[in-house]
């Protein structure tokens, strides 16, 4: 049952962020939160300002068990992709103990064993490890049950599976006073995603190609000195480029 098991499934970095607290008149202030699920040390910083004063503190919040249990996985998934995930196991207490780990999950097949056993020694640390295979796309919820004498827990997680394809761009120049024909090879399947397809563009140059790339330096929002002369230094290369600006104020910025 679940309910026997205690859940671990907020894995956030930052506990918490507090920008503005209002300490009493004898300058403390209390504020309560539930620390994520981690295991692990967290920082304490808090920064006092006060008219010209400024002041900075630190401490350390450790978290951990008698076993402790930390997720290894990878960063995401292709389909077709196979991968080891798992957990490492670390004993912080006296005695060898022995751990029962569960793989589960609802997106990814579990090749082999989906529960294994071992021993883990005062100070050792194990890895544990499961075969995962990804067959479609999606995020898939990843769920390990740890079970020994003194811990009871379930690790949930998610992993993302992405749909891989592949782009290819082909550029054909040439010059002509009358009509050319080029031909071309459109594959006859697809793969049914939102992605693929065909695109031709037909210009006079190649510059045109950064358009894309120049609109990206315009919508940047931070404006220090070296985006904005990246930002003024592309249009005054490619100046027919200012026509793909939308706002006056840009144009008239550049020009």
């Amino acid at each position: 049952m679940e309910e026997d098991f205690d859940i671990r499934e907020d894995f956030r970095a930052t506990a918490v962020f507090e920008p503005a607290l209002i300490t009493g008149e004898d300058g403390t202030v209390r504020f309560r939160f539930k620390l994520p699920d981690q295991l692990t040390r967290f920082r304490a910083t808090a920064v006092a300002v006060k008219s010209k004063l400024f002041g900075l503190a630190e401490s350390e919040i450790l978290v951990q068990n008698p076993i402790n249990v930390r997720s290894a996985l990878p960063r995401r998934l292709r389909v077709g992709d196979t991968a080891e995930a798992g957990v490492v196991i670390t004993s912080l207490d006296y005695q060898p103990r022995k751990v029962t780990v569960r793989a589960e999950s609802d997106l990814l097949d579990i090749k082999g064993p989906v529960e294994k056993r071992v021993t883990v020694r005062p100070g050792e640390a194990v890895e544990v490890s499961f075969r995962l295979a990804a067959g479609q796309k999606g995020t898939a919820s990843l769920t390990f049950s740890v079970v020994s004498e003194i811990l009871k827990e379930k690790l949930k997680n998610t992993l993302e599976v992405e749909q891989s394809f592949v782009q290819e761009a082909f550029t054909i120049i040439g010059q002509t006073e009358d009509s050319i024909q080029e031909g071309l090879m459109i594959p006859e399947n697809f793969l049914g995603t939102p992605d693929e397809g065909l695109k031709l563009c037909l210009d006079s140059t190649l510059a045109s190609s950064f358009t894309g790339a120049i609109q990206f330096l315009d919508s940047f929002p931070y404006d220090c000195l070296e985006q904005r002369t990246s930002k003024l230094l592309s249009f005054v290369l490619y100046e027919f480029l200012l026509d793909s600006l939308d706002e006056p104020k840009d144009r008239a910025f550049v020009e």
